[in-house]
């Protein structure tokens, strides 16, 4: 995925609940649970907070997130350079 870059944990997170419909389950210290709810099955990943992701823990958060096609990606990245 050559459209990855480096990101701050709090503004994927930001993304990731107000673009792609994911909820606030709890935090444990720098981490951020999160999970979106579809067909019949749920979905969780975790967020770091505290830092800028490195692009394989991105990549990691999108996978467990199921975002894989091109275009979501290009949303998220379009939102992110917007609101930076």
């Amino acid at each position: 995925m050559a459209l990855l870059r480096k990101i701050f944990g709090e503004k994927l997170l930001k993304i990731l609940c107000n673009k792609f419909d994911f909820v606030f389950l709890k935090q444990r210290e720098s981490y951020v649970i999160i999970s979106k709810q579809i067909a019949s099955a749920k979905i969780e990943t975790v967020v770091h907070i505290h830092s800028e992701l490195k692009i394989d823990n991105l990549n990691d958060i999108l996978k467990q997130a199921q975002i894989f096609e091109e275009e979501n990606l290009l949303d998220l990245f379009e939102l992110y350079y917007i609101q930076t």
